[in-house]
């Protein structure tokens, strides 16, 4: 179950992000505020379930970034529509119209109809690549998995070397392989094989959240992973994916605080997954500041102090990064560590 707090210490310090939009028109739309209200929130579920990913694999997954416009731009990846709105008709017409102009640059859209009681998949009557049909239950899942699929294809060098074209096709792809392998989803397919996407994130919850009355998103980290690696060796056996030199990734931390040749400190490390740390602020909370010493060799505090860590050694040291808040009525005041962490991959 993910809950929404202070958990993406990851995202907060990188550039690496990216983003894509969904459609809704305000003229019509008007059941589906709650989706604007909460996307903020939809959003830093989805960067946990990146972050938690991003502490599995050996690749950097960019975060992401949702955006919710009355227009359609070849960001555009998720349409919205609600079978309440008895002027879908020419909505869905004014959206064709528009998708006309950015076909050539859309990997993918997906139809996205609410109705009540239904989970399903089917072709899409308005030339999409597929049309989910969901109850509002299911809202937040579905813009999660959508987008959570598009990040993880960005994770790939030689997937985002694509063409346009190949990028349509690889949805296809997927689709095939969900099939060819009988995979597990949490939608009833009802499309006679006739779909052009899939993401591998509907074959990954459980019965417990899609049978809850209320339910919280939860997906199989490893099953989602254990799918795509399945995938890739299947379509793209040859292909290798080559990760930005340390110092082009390094490039990617917010903020100039890194020295320029820092990326020397990693020419002799082995290949693997690594977190560049370092210390954000002097006055940390008294309870931490013995094991901040520690773990960066000095005797007090100091703003700047940099270390790498292993990834198996970042869950010891995960509640120093965490950092929590104690709210009183008269002001917030942040309780931490304040040690901020940066993946770094070495090949």
């Amino acid at each position: 179950m993910i809950r929404p707090n202070n958990v993406n210490y990851l995202k907060e310090y990188t550039t690496d992000q990216i983003i894509r939009l969904i459609y809704l028109d305000d003229k019509f739309f008007s059941p589906n505020k709650e989706i604007s209200d909460k996307i903020t929130d939809i959003a830093n579920k989805l960067n946990f379930v990146i972050q938690n990913l991003n502490l599995k694999v050996a690749r950097n997954i960019p975060y992401f970034s949702i955006g919710i416009l009355s227009n359609i731009t070849d960001l555009t990846r998720i349409i919205f529509r609600n079978i309440s709105n008895i002027q879908t008709g020419i909505v869905m017409l004014q959206v064709s119209e528009q998708l006309n102009n950015y076909f050539a640059n859309i990997s993918h859209i997906v139809d996205c109809f609410r109705v009540s009681g239904a989970l399903k998949m089917e072709k899409s009557e308005y030339n999409m690549n597929a049309k989910i049909s969901f109850d509002s239950f299911f809202t937040e899942m579905i813009i999660i998995d959508v987008f959570l699929d598009i990040a993880f294809f960005n994770s790939y060098s030689f997937l985002k070397e694509l063409s346009s074209e190949k990028k349509k096709d690889f949805n296809k792809l997927k689709y095939e392989y969900f099939k060819n392998n009988k995979l597990d989803c949490v939608f009833v397919d009802e499309s006679n094989g006739e779909l052009d996407y899939y993401s591998f994130a509907f074959s990954c919850h459980n019965s417990m959240m899609i049978n809850s009355n209320t339910p919280q998103y939860m997906i199989d980290y490893d099953k989602y992973i254990k799918i795509w690696d399945g995938f890739i060796r299947t379509y793209f056996p040859n292909d290798v994916h080559v990760e930005k030199s340390v110092e082009k990734q390094i490039e990617l931390r917010k903020n100039d605080h890194i020295p320029n040749d820092y990326h020397e400190r990693f020419k002799d490390k082995k290949p693997g997954v690594y977190f560049l740390i370092r210390t954000d602020k002097k006055n940390i909370a008294s309870k931490y500041k013995k094991e901040v010493c520690s773990l960066f060799g000095i005797d007090e505090c100091e703003v700047g102090k940099l270390q790498i860590i292993k990834q198996e050694d970042f869950n010891k040291y995960r509640h120093l990064f965490k950092g929590e808040y104690v709210s009183s009525k008269r002001n917030s005041l942040y309780y931490g560590a304040h040690i901020s962490p940066f993946k770094v991959v070495v090949q």
